[in-house]
């Protein structure tokens, strides 16, 4: 289990690291019973820690029969991805709308 943490945190990356752990602490019991082959899908960094914990969290939405929207979470992952810091709520709803609205021009152009 510890070396596939170490391959799935780049080598041991403190923030991802504590991202992998935290996860692995808020499953409790089912915990115990992860293997290292369970982990070994996951593409390692950022990237894929996040792109896991995107489907878990799709996943969820559905089976507690959620709606959401795609494009409105990939504006604010873009969004967050290149914020210099903290954003308040109505900050991002603004980004958001200006952001989806943006891009449906430029498809529209096409």
């Amino acid at each position: 289990m510890v070396s596939e943490l170490y391959r799935l945190t780049e080598t041991g990356d403190p923030l991802l690291l504590k991202l992998y752990v935290n996860d692995l602490w808020g499953r409790g019991e089912a915990a115990a019973r992860l293997r290292a082959e369970d982990l070994k899908e996951i593409k390692p960094g950022y990237g894929g820690y996040f792109e896991n914990w995107l489907e878990n969290q799709r996943r969820a939405w559905r089976e507690d029969e959620l709606k959401f929207d795609e494009q409105t979470i990939e504006a604010i992952f873009a969004i967050l991805s290149c914020a210099l810091g903290p954003l308040k709520l109505a900050d991002l709803v603004t980004l958001i709308h200006r952001l989806r609205t943006d891009n449906l021009l430029i498809s529209k152009k096409r």
